[in-house]
């Protein structure tokens, strides 16, 4: 089945925040890049929810562009990781940043 790429998506108004899908087949790849936090926490989750609904399998969401996750952006992929795995689906993060830059000083 073809791949299908959409352009970049602010999901925030300041532009902290975009998103990227690539869907192919029954697989839904979500690339983020940017600050997952209070300010943008909640775009992000009506997003995958959209994504969630209307897919039947796995969500991976590629988080190697992300910046900065704070407690409720952690709380957006708790939230999705547990309906998906009601459903019997995942959610997979894919290529997370080996170790926090914020965190080595």
């Amino acid at each position: 089945m073809p791949t299908r790429q959409a352009l970049s998506e602010r999901l925030h108004p300041s532009g902290s925040l975009t998103g990227r899908v690539a869907q192919a087949g029954l697989r839904v790849v979500y690339q983020v890049a940017g600050d997952l936090d209070h300010a943008s926490a909640d775009a992000l989750a009506r997003r995958l929810a959209a994504l969630a609904d209307g897919t039947v399998g796995d969500i991976h969401l590629g988080v190697s562009r992300v910046e900065f996750i704070d407690s409720v952006g952690l709380q957006v992929l708790l939230r999705l990781h547990r309906r998906l795995r009601e459903e019997r689906r995942r959610l997979v993060l894919c290529d997370p940043a080996p170790r926090c830059p914020a965190c080595s000083s």
